[in-house]
């Protein structure tokens, strides 16, 4: 195999892969961002992912507008993965961070720590493959 083709086929392989972890990451923003609208509008949808009589709506408002918050500062992440992944994996370890808070609030939280841990595992996976595609892509 000549150096042009092996090079070529590293290429490649990154796009792929940091394509495959765009589109995931994308997906992760966009399921949040519509789940904390939707608790925006309809606050009784808090009270419905969790299971838990919410004393008051102000906690589903208050989460809501931290994930919209979250995620709105994801987006540069999204646009240049490879070139800041420190800070990647600064906000993917947040989600696991934020996934043993809410297993640490009770159970009935289950629903949104499984979707913060399940996502967290896959991106970090994916970022994984994609940076050390980016790096031997390299010559």
């Amino acid at each position: 195999m000549t150096d042009a083709f092996s090079l070529g086929y590293s290429e490649n392989e990154a796009r792929s892969t940091l394509r495959t972890f765009k589109l995931v990451f994308a997906a992760n923003l966009i399921l949040q961002s519509t789940t904390a609208l939707a608790v925006l509008v309809w606050p009784a949808l808090g009270e419905m992912l969790t299971g838990v009589s919410l004393a008051g709506q102000d906690f589903a408002t208050f989460w809501a507008g931290m994930v919209l918050f979250a995620s709105a500062i994801q987006v540069p992440l999204y646009l240049r993965p490879i070139r800041m992944r420190t800070v990647l994996l600064v906000a993917l370890l947040g989600r696991f961070f934020m996934a043993i808070l809410f297993i640490l609030e009770g159970l009935a939280f289950w629903r949104l720590a499984a979707f913060d841990a399940i996502f967290a595992i896959i991106l970090v996976f994916l970022l994984q493959r994609a940076a050390i595609a980016h790096l031997q892509s390299r010559p």
